[in-house]
């Protein structure tokens, strides 16, 4: 999905991205779509982009955990 060189600005911008979603998530109480939402307002769209794909991998390590 990533160019190599987008994939590079993905990896740097993750741990944030990570933090800012799991932030959105369970101290602020938002959905899904709120989070990416405020992701995008606060960061642009990459960010949101990276936040798509980490939910998308949190997503498949809870279904892989049933």
């Amino acid at each position: 999905k990533w160019g190599q060189s987008m994939s590079k600005i993905a990896n740097a911008v993750m741990p944030e991205v990570d933090t800012m979603l799991y932030t959105c998530l369970n101290d602020y109480g938002m959905t899904n779509e709120q989070a990416l939402k405020y992701i995008e307002n606060k960061k642009g769209s990459l960010h949101r982009a990276v936040a798509e794909d980490l939910l998308k991998k949190w997503e498949e390590e809870d279904n892989a955990e049933i």
